[in-house]
């Protein structure tokens, strides 16, 4: 390993005029196979450029053809949202109304000093007698 992480190979190149056994000039297998894979680094980079192209234009062709159809659901996505907003603050605030109204200080005092007051302060509520 390399001291930046990644594993470098440490190749000998024999000479270019070198002969290996069996007797054939080794320079020129080179040159040839150089040619060969510069040929198929050429062939791979037309490939991806091509897939490449068509990626962008089947990616952009589809964005230009349903940006209007997305750009209408977005507006009523959006409208739809506030109504939902406004009913959602609204909602927790509804006013419940009551038969009965609630016992304050005015009436308890009322019920205390008229016997009239109290005979009806201590009726049952329309409410109670629905319940019974």
């Amino acid at each position: 390993m390399s001291p930046g992480g990644t594993e470098t190979a440490n190749a000998t190149v024999p000479p270019a005029n070198s002969v290996n056994s069996s007797g054939s000039s080794i320079g020129v297998l080179d040159f040839f196979g150089a040619g060969i894979q510069t040929g198929l680094n050429l062939a791979v980079g037309v490939v991806n450029g091509l897939i490449d192209a068509g990626r962008f234009l089947v990616v952009n062709g589809i964005k230009l053809a349903a940006q209007p159809i997305l750009d209408q659901v977005a507006r009523v996505a959006s409208a739809l949202e506030v109504v939902a907003l406004v009913t959602g603050l609204l909602r927790p605030w509804t006013i419940r109304m009551d038969a009965s109204p609630p016992q304050t200080r005015v009436r308890a005092q009322a019920a205390a000093t008229s016997p009239v007051a109290s005979a009806t302060a201590h009726s049952p509520s329309c409410s109670d007698q629905a319940q019974s």
